[in-house]
């Protein structure tokens, strides 16, 4: 039909325009034309430095963009870390910024935020973290710092956000 030679027209040409931005890789992820959109754009801002917020419905594939522009950008030999936010805060927390034991500040827990320097960070589900820990991330975003539970020093990391949610 009509409609199933336009979508095969508008398929290959987004697979020209992913080739021509050199992200072919992106073009192996799917056949679906809507997907092949979304990841044109994912090519389109891998090259950025800009923190990115994923939409969509669980199951649609955000995990997957998330790793395509992380694989697309500069940051692509570095760490890829994960973090559940829909996890308990305090794990969230800890898992985020990493930790200082109070009695000896000398043991650390490093965060994922400090173990994937000049890396990116996935921040999967946002929306579950409260309004103190989502306070803290805007501080990342901002100027670049966080502080390690416990340690009441700033500490400057130097990573990409991306984030998602269902909202």
């Amino acid at each position: 039909t009509m409609l199933d030679r336009a979508l095969i027209a508008r398929e290959r040409e987004l697979f020209r325009e992913l080739e021509e931005l050199r992200f072919p890789d992106l073009a192996r992820l799917t056949r679906d034309a809507r997907m092949l959109e979304v990841l044109h754009q994912a090519g389109k801002i891998a090259p950025l430095k800009t923190a990115v917020l994923l939409t969509g419905e669980v199951g649609v594939g955000k995990r997957a963009v998330a790793e395509a522009i992380h694989r697309a950008s500069p940051r692509a030999g570095r760490a890829l870390a994960y973090v559940d936010c829909a996890a308990p805060n305090g794990q969230v927390e800890c898992d985020l910024f990493g930790k200082c034991k109070e009695e000896r500040p000398e043991v650390q827990r490093l965060g994922r935020l400090t173990l994937a320097q000049q890396g990116t960070v996935y921040l999967d589900e946002i929306g579950g973290l409260d309004a103190g820990l989502q306070a803290r991330i805007v501080r990342l975003l901002e100027d670049g710092t966080i502080e390690r539970a416990g340690s009441g020093r700033q500490i400057c990391v130097d990573v990409r956000v991306i984030a998602s949610s269902r909202c």
